[in-house]
């Protein structure tokens, strides 16, 4: 199983949100700006299988991180105005590594952005600590145990002292491992907690959601197809653990968490890959969730990974899913009723096979009204993504990205 990241952010500087695509099929990264239909080029021969993104050199521009797991490297973005990026800069993970999943966050406290990857065949997490310009430091590694397949890390202050810590999702022991973070650095060795009944955890999200100042973890089993939350850390542990069961056969792949609704509770937004749809839980009262709300994300298409945004500046979350089978992005436009019926499919182009998904404001555009930008990630040759207008016609603008194979040596 590959695991599929997403990301979302304004890469353009126009208050307005852009999406990032990953296509596995194509060895691309799509980004289309402001609503529009952009594409990416990446080297061919590449894997990406995870983006994330953040501004890494303090230069008010996003930048991207991509995992390509088959070449065995991260490759580092550094973002331009008007959503275009500099060619890469190639990090190896190492012989065997096959990393899988990255995150950004501050783990030796020295105000500079790092990069946390799981390397999903050698057991380990590697940390490349970050200078603050954009470049990064060779990694450090910290052991996930035997067998133990890390396949997912995220980042978060679990305790609250406002240190990064990590959270990795262990597929091959069902634990989560937990890195705490301190002043100069991350634990050498993790906590490991159980999941409860899951089984082959591969995706988990950090946040609160019972309102008690407690951090509270989402983690997708898609063995045993459920999706668990554990409630209140406190003093390595958690007070409680609760078990949300899709239908049979549903696959869940990934989850990711925003207030659809506006109540001030988060809400959960889950991919079923097995029966093309996305499932909605809503919070209702301090983590007590609805029954799923499963919206089809068409016949066939195999939802990959998901991003949330208001992609159409109508104050209301949309959802943005990648379809793996029909090579589409899927937008589920939200209405005032909580209802996603106003659905719009773009083709990412012929056998992308679209992985990873990002919303962000990549091209700092300003039109009024606002725009969404989307961007995806390919994997088999080198294409061409189109640039769609906020009107949804007028392909043009075509921005690439190429993925190198050789290590980025700073000069």
């Amino acid at each position: 199983m590959l695991l599929i990241g997403h990301r979302n952010g304004d890469f353009n500087n126009d208050n307005c949100l852009d999406l990032v695509i990953a296509n596995q099929g194509t060895d691309e990264i799509g980004i289309s700006l402001g609503f529009n239909y952009p594409t990416f080029l990446i080297k061919k021969d590449s894997t990406p299988a995870s983006v994330t993104n953040n501004d890494l050199n303090n230069d008010n521009i996003l930048d991207l991180v991509v995992v390509d797991m088959k070449a065995m490297n991260i490759l580092v973005f550094i973002g331009k105005e008007n959503g275009l990026f500099a060619d890469s800069m190639v990090y190896r993970t190492g012989i065997g590594s096959s990393p899988i999943s990255a995150k950004i966050g501050d783990f030796n406290n020295d105000f500079h952005l790092d990069i946390a990857v799981a390397h999903s065949k050698n057991d380990s997490i590697g940390i490349l600590y970050g200078y603050g310009n954009g470049t990064f430091a060779d990694r450090i590694i910290y052991s996930t145990g035997s067998n133990s397949a890390p396949i997912s890390v995220t980042v978060g202050s679990i305790n609250r002292d406002d240190y990064s810590d990590m959270v990795v999702a262990l597929s091959g022991t069902n634990q989560l491992a937990i890195f705490m973070g301190y002043n100069n650095g991350v634990s050498d060795w993790p906590q490991c907690h159980s999941v409860g009944s899951g089984k082959g955890p591969v995706s988990a999200c950090i946040d609160e959601f019972n309102v008690n100042y407690r951090t509270d973890i989402i983690l997708v089993n898609q063995v045993s197809e459920v999706v668990t939350v554990l409630f209140d850390y406190d003093n390595e542990s958690f007070s409680k653990i609760k078990v949300f069961k899709p239908v049979t056969g549903s696959l869940p792949t990934t989850v990711s968490i925003d207030g659809l609704n506006n109540d001030g509770y988060l809400d959960m937004t889950v991919i079923l890959t097995g029966i093309n749809s996305v499932a909605l839980l809503f919070d209702y009262d301090n983590g007590n969730f609805t029954e799923s709300m499963v919206w089809s994300t068409g016949d066939g298409s195999c939802p990959t990974n998901v991003a949330l945004g208001d992609v159409n500046s109508d104050n209301l979350i949309d959802i943005v899913t990648a379809n793996y089978q029909t090579d589409s992005v899927e937008v589920l436009c939200q209405d005032k009723r909580q209802m996603f019926l106003n659905q719009i499919t773009y083709s990412t182009g012929t056998n992308s096979y679209p992985r990873s998904v990002i919303v962000a404001d990549f091209n700092s555009d300003d039109h009024k009204g606002g725009k969404t930008d989307f961007f995806d990630l390919n994997l088999k040759k080198i294409k061409e993504i189109r640039k769609n207008q906020k009107n949804q016609e007028n392909p043009n603008d075509l921005m690439k990205i190429e993925l190198y194979s050789h290590p980025f040596k700073p000069k």
